[in-house]
């Protein structure tokens, strides 16, 4: 199956369904029947698009003017007996009429999408394929297929849980066309023996949600999953479900952190428990997502960098508010004092400088920031406690070009080259700022 989608989706499905609407006869929900076709974009956005018979109830829910009438989504895949049911709920309906009374068509935005296929009384899951996006790598194992062809694997062992990410069958071909149209695309899968897992499905799901935040950040593009499936002891897909997720671009740049596979398992497997501390405490996955989607814009210019700057920022601001550094001193002493400040500066202003009313009035509300740390101490506090590899000229520049940005919309640099070679500076100042939270270090 994962062989089988088309180039520019993630996954393309048609059956048989039953769309249940928000109009009741006799106080029971109206169902309309029609044949589906289910399609996730490379945007993970999940569309169903039904095909509804003229002999329908559609006729009467169209009659109504009602265009957002369906609630939820049953029914069988053709050819196969199969549950299919959208968790989510109905996101957006759109209804298209090429004529009243002969045939409607709908288009469904869903948040979720599963189909559980029927299994016989014996049958147990026995392997979670996990498609993923964005990643390239190169395997340390050799694995033989069962058409005889190799392929090199990439075994990571997180959480106790021990999974291998293999590379589509056409990731030679599926590679270069994502590094020249940078669409979001499928490019390898994570599998896991569940006969060698008990955890359930959902903290499973999590663990490889953790390691797709870890990837995204070592290879500097977003890399998440669209979907996943699980399999019986006999290979057969009996469950797939579908959801839609936060995606970025195909990153092209050389802003790798690890570039080499031996790097890579090792940075995964030596930071994957402080990570989740960071996730806890921090919610540090953010600033990875908005790191690799500055890193993964067409641009390269002011918005780019004022994306790393907004990263670091939000990550600065976090670890302030749960380490006592967000106020100098507590906020109703100070307000009492900010007061008082507000009282004699306006005099002072008014009867030396005969400053208008009006422009105090701007001046007096910025008193309550003199009660915040500065962005450097802040800064300085995180890279010394971290001992992240960054020193005092780095920090003194990624500052001058932060407060460049944010106060002048423009880089410190005049020449297209340094202001290129001023942007990469800041995301290798981002990076090191991580790898010091994560508490790994470069071999």
């Amino acid at each position: 199956m994962l062989e089988a989608f088309d180039k520019n989706l993630l996954a393309d499905y048609s059956g048989t369904c039953d769309l249940i609407t928000n109009m009741k006869l006799d106080d029971v929900h109206i169902v309309v029947k029609g044949d589906y076709r289910c399609i996730q974009g490379s945007d993970t956005a999940i569309y169903l698009y039904a095909k509804i018979p003229p002999d329908s109830s559609l006729l009467f829910l169209l009659s109504v003017g009602n265009p957002n009438f369906i609630i939820d989504v049953r029914g069988d895949l053709t050819d196969e007996e199969a549950e299919i049911s959208n968790n989510g709920g109905v996101i957006h309906t759109a209804l298209f009429q090429s004529n009243l009374i002969s045939v409607g068509d709908v288009l469904l935005s869903l948040e979720t999408f599963e189909v559980k296929y029927p299994v016989s009384k014996n049958s147990s899951y026995s392997k979670m394929i996990i498609p993923i996006t964005n990643f390239e790598f190169k395997g340390l194992q050799t694995f033989l297929r069962p058409d005889g062809t190799t392929v090199n694997t990439l075994a990571l062992e997180v959480a106790g849980i021990k999974f291998e990410i293999f590379p589509k069958h056409d990731f030679s071909v599926s590679l270069p066309e994502s590094l020249i149209t940078r669409p979001c695309k499928v490019t390898s899968y994570i599998e896991v023996d569940l006969t060698q897992s008990y955890l359930p499905y959902d903290e499973l799901l999590k663990v490889v949600d953790n390691v797709c935040v870890l990837l995204s950040f070592a290879r500097g593009t977003w890399i998440t999953w669209p979907f996943y499936q699980l399999l019986d002891q006999n290979g057969k897909v009996v469950k797939i479900h579908h959801r839609k997720t936060f995606t970025s671009n195909f990153g092209i740049r050389p802003l790798k952190v690890m570039e080499y596979s031996e790097k890579l398992k090792n940075f995964i497997e030596t930071s994957y428990e402080k990570f989740v501390h960071l996730e806890t405490e921090y919610g540090i996955s953010q600033t990875i997502k908005i790191l690799a989607e500055a890193k993964s814009m067409s641009s390269m210019g002011e918005i780019n960098a004022l994306t790393v700057t907004t990263a670091v920022d939000i990550l600065r601001a976090r670890w302030a508010d749960k380490n006592g550094m967000s106020f100098i001193f507590e906020k109703s002493f100070f307000s009492k004092i900010t007061k008082l400040l507000q009282h004699q500066l306006s005099e002072i202003l008014m009867e030396f400088f005969n400053i208008s009313q009006t422009l105090i009035n701007e001046i007096l509300p910025k008193l309550s920031d003199f009660n915040r740390y500065s962005f450097r101490t802040v800064l300085v506090e995180i890279i010394n406690k971290t001992k992240a590899d960054l020193n005092e000229a780095e920090i003194r520049a990624f500052i001058e070009s932060r407060n460049k940005l944010v106060h002048q919309g423009r880089f410190k640099s005049s020449t297209p080259q340094d202001r290129f070679r001023e942007l990469l500076s800041l995301f290798k100042f981002a990076d090191n700022l991580i790898l010091g939270l994560l508490g790994y270090k470069k071999p």
